[in-house]
């Protein structure tokens, strides 16, 4: 506690002995209070008790105060000082370890030690203002940069997000002209290259000379091009499944000359894009050679699309495809629902091993909820396992095995676009999806109450001719050979061509989206539809395009099934 410096409690008691002193000098009998009439004699101690001396303290006058009053002793000042701060061994333990290189001399603070306005040297004493003023000015100097800044580049507006089918996409947009064509700049080609692969997937036509015009003119351009603008135009053309024509393929060279500036993600596009025009070219191979150290960096959407095109591709079980099976096992415990969604058939059934079937399905079954629109995928999956590899089918647990019977049950009206349309009988008897894989064995007289034309046939799909009157011309013949065949019949997650009930005959026409590009062999994808077709138990015929329409009468393509038929049918 603060004490005032002038007066002080031991003073005022030293002033009261010396007035008792005094007083006792003067009268040297006994003290008697006469005013009080049983007064007795008190001893002077008693008196000085009883009696109030402070009294004639007040009647002093200053000069005879000062007297008695001592001043605080330097000493006890300094030990109460002591007080405020801790010793400095305490404060090394505070650190929580032992300071061995600091060295302090003997009446030396600390600099985190709150040192007083006299505790200062005076040289110190003065410095310290003119520090206080050098940092006022440092922050003002800091401001006024800041300031400056601000005026030379102001901040910016956050701009509202544009959707990308916005920015990419015009709702007026019309082919443009040869004239106009031939002054597009880079950028513009563009976006005029995504707005007319739009234009062509909503009207189902391809105007091939206004792509071979376009097609020209970034030959002409590709010098000047950037990579990842050649890559967004190959993207395209990818989007519409053009033909390979000599253009297509001097852009596929330009963007492999380029191959020193392409990363990761270009391999992914450019995987995604001959996957789509269904062109094996030379270099896949050398693509994944490329590859193989890169997978890891990728994010997971990035692994599917590649893995998907790939598995299209029919390089799904190659050796250098390898490292991207792995990168995908050990991905498949982070996948999301919309990552599950993502992954297509044809990888389960060509890059998966068993051991990632059974865990990609298990993650599906987690997220059981996303799989409400579109489950074709996951029919065929589960369709293999039980008809290919019931011992990985038996690994799966039964919460696994009824998601995948409801999902089959269960499908949505998008999985009906493109299939054949059954009669009021059948639709009320029978599930939206068709016959299950329970009654693929009992697919004979109520599929033969469809009916042989269908009403709803599958539209044109990025240029892709549906192949309606192929399979109406080999009906036609099969009926001059009086074999009788229904068109349209659903078995299982398939829609077969043509399909005779007495023989168990399935006719498959073969159109050119199942033949690799410029080549006479099937794609993965129509591999795997006629192995598991034939794994059924139906007998399976195929007939090619190529060789069908090569057979200039009916004699000769009836020649022609005959040989291919099976001997107890023909």
């Amino acid at each position: 506690m603060y004490q005032n410096p002038r007066f002080n409690v031991l003073s005022a008691v030293q002033f009261r002995n010396l007035a008792a002193r005094h007083f006792a000098k003067a009268t040297n009998k006994p003290i008697i209070d006469l005013t009080d009439p049983n007064a007795k004699e008190l001893t002077k101690e008693e008196f000085l008790a009883l009696s109030n001396v402070e009294l004639d303290v007040q009647k002093l006058k200053p000069h005879q105060y000062k007297q008695h009053v001592t001043k605080p002793n330097e000493s006890d000042r300094d030990n109460r000082n002591k007080n405020k701060y801790v010793p400095h061994s305490e404060l090394i333990k505070f650190k929580g370890h032992i300071v061995k290189d600091l060295v302090v001399e003997t009446g030396q603070k600390l600099m985190y030690q709150d040192r007083g306005v006299y505790k200062m040297n005076r040289q110190e004493y003065y410095r310290h203002f003119f520090n206080k003023n050098s940092k006022d000015k440092n922050s003002l100097d800091k401001q006024q940069e800041k300031y400056y800044k601000l005026l030379k580049n102001p901040p910016k507006i956050k701009e509202k997000r544009i959707r990308p089918s916005k920015y990419w996409y015009k709702n007026d947009y019309t082919p443009p002209t040869n004239d106009e064509i031939s002054k597009l700049t880079a950028n513009e080609l563009k976006f005029t290259f995504m707005n007319q692969s739009r234009h062509c997937r909503s009207a189902g036509v391809i105007d091939n000379n206004t792509w071979n015009l376009l097609l020209e003119r970034v030959l002409k351009l590709s010098n000047k091009i950037k990579l990842r603008k050649l890559m967004r135009y190959f993207q395209a053309i990818g989007n519409v499944q053009l033909d390979v024509n000599w253009r297509v393929k001097q852009l596929i060279d330009i963007i492999y000359k380029r191959r020193v500036e392409m990363k990761p993600k270009h391999y992914v596009y450019l995987f995604q894009a001959l996957s789509r025009l269904r062109y094996q070219g030379l270099n896949l191979l050398d693509d994944l050679h490329e590859m193989m150290l890169c997978w890891s960096i990728l994010r997971n959407n990035f692994l599917i699309k590649a893995a998907n095109s790939l598995s299209k591709l029919g390089v799904g079980n190659e050796l250098l495809a390898q490292p991207l099976q792995k990168v995908i096992s050990h991905r498949i415990v982070s996948f999301t629902g919309s990552d599950c969604i993502k992954v297509k058939y044809i990888t389960c059934l060509e890059m998966f091993t068993d051991d990632m079937l059974v865990a990609f399905l298990h993650k599906c079954d987690y997220n059981r909820t996303l799989f409400c629109h579109y489950t074709r995928h996951l029919e065929i999956v589960e369709l293999y396992l039980r008809l290919m590899k019931p011992n990985v089918y038996e690994r799966l647990s039964e919460a696994t095995r009824e998601f995948l019977k409801s999902s089959r049950e269960h499908s949505t009206m998008k999985d009906q676009i493109g299939k054949a349309s059954f009669d009021s009988d059948v639709t009320n008897n029978q599930d939206m999806e068709g016959y299950s894989l329970n009654d693929i064995d009992n697919v004979t007289n109520e599929a033969e109450s469809a009916p042989l034309d269908s009403e709803n046939p599958r539209s044109a799909d990025f240029g892709r001719s549906y192949h309606e009157d192929f399979v109406k011309d080999v009906a036609r013949i099969l009926t001059l050979l009086n074999i009788e065949a229904v068109k349209g019949v659903i078995a299982g997650p398939f829609t077969l061509d043509l399909y005779s009930s007495e023989r168990n005959l399935v006719i498959e026409c073969c159109p050119p989206y199942q033949f690799y590009t410029q080549t006479g062999s099937y794609t993965t994808c129509a591999s795997w539809r006629h192995k598991l077709i034939r794994a059924m138990g139906f007998h399976l015929v195929l007939v090619p395009y190529k060789k069908w329409y090569s057979l200039p009468s009916d004699n000769d393509k009836g020649a022609f099934l005959t040989t291919i038929l099976p001997n107890h049918i023909a």
